[in-house]
């Protein structure tokens, strides 16, 4: 065996060092070029994220406030309206594409089916009878609703519950009724069950108030009286009781077609009083969205200011 000397040997083990350091090196790089690029690519699928859920709420939002705009333009054919639906989103499509399409992207948003429906509208402040002046009466059965907003004058209301104006929503196994009087101190809003145990109640000074069913509020701020409204499952009857205790306007889309409602109920379209016209209760779109590294595909039920609740 062969021996070093001392300055072999100390040569050796600088060679030794020189080439661990090397390898330290070399691992330390690819150690940090690997957090590198996955890095880079956690953050492109979330900048694609981003992208696709932002597209996605943008064409939620064009499809809601299309059917509106379609939904209060008159008294139109459902397949004029239905016409109108499509051919608007369409246009909104078209300018967005050109819009993601500079960054390579390549979204799209069509109207797969519309579901029909019917807008019960008093636009004349007056008491809440039907057009045969009856005070109590069927607005709508077997329908979900949205939209469904009502402005009340404490000046019309009877001052006790007994007596007091009334909507109730009934789908067969739970029924509401919402009670709307003034006590002297403004409008009182209270609703009981089916056994007649009171649910939620809430006050709001006078001399007007303005109720919104979906979102639970009475001029603007929560009212736990409306909070039954967002766990109505399945379709209900829309019905109102002591109508001529009240006195304001109303405005609901119901979901079924124009002629499945009483005509008996409404007055001509535009008149003073309960009227009726047609209106797309919701669409169902289609929404893609394609990228060099991502393929997303939904189909979404746009309903606007209906409740979020199992139909």
């Amino acid at each position: 065996m062969a021996h070093l000397r001392g300055s072999d040997r100390g040569q050796l083990m600088l060679v030794g060092a020189l080439a661990l350091a090397v390898l330290f090196v070399s691992f330390a790089f690819l150690l940090n070029t690997a957090i590198y690029t996955e890095t880079v690519a956690s953050r492109g699928t979330g900048v694609e994220a981003v992208d696709v859920v932002g597209y996605g709420n943008a064409a939620t939002e064009a499809t809601a406030g299309t059917i509106d705009r379609v939904s209060v333009g008159g008294n139109d054919s459902y397949d004029s309206i239905h016409r109108n639906v499509t051919a608007a989103i369409g246009d909104w499509d078209d300018g967005t594409a050109r819009q993601y399409a500079s960054e390579g992207d390549a979204p799209s948003t069509e109207v797969a089916s519309v579901t029909n429906g019917t807008r019960i509208v008093q636009n004349e402040t007056r008491n809440f009878t039907d057009a045969s002046a009856s005070e109590d009466w069927t607005l709508a059965t077997d329908v979900r609703t949205r939209n469904y907003t009502m402005a009340v004058e404490d000046g019309g209301l009877a001052g006790d519950a007994t007596n007091a104006f009334n909507v109730t929503f009934d789908n067969g196994s739970a029924t509401y009724s919402v009670r709307m009087y003034d006590p002297g101190s403004g409008v009182e809003i209270r609703t009981t069950d089916g056994d007649g145990s009171v649910v939620g109640t809430c006050d709001r000074p006078g001399p007007s108030v303005r109720i919104d069913f979906a979102a639970g509020t009475a001029n603007g701020s929560s009212c736990d009286a409306l909070d039954f409204y967002r766990t109505l499952e399945g379709d209900y009857e829309v019905r109102y009781a002591n109508a001529d205790n009240v006195s304001g306007t109303y405005s609901l889309t119901a979901s079924v077609r124009h002629d499945d409602l009483a005509g008996s109920n409404f007055v001509a379209y535009g008149g003073d009083g309960p009227f009726r016209s047609t209106a797309i209760y919701s669409a169902d779109i289609e929404v893609v969205y394609r990228s060099p590294t991502v393929y997303y595909r939904s189909e979404v039920t746009v309903a606007p200011n209906a409740a979020e609740v199992a139909a």
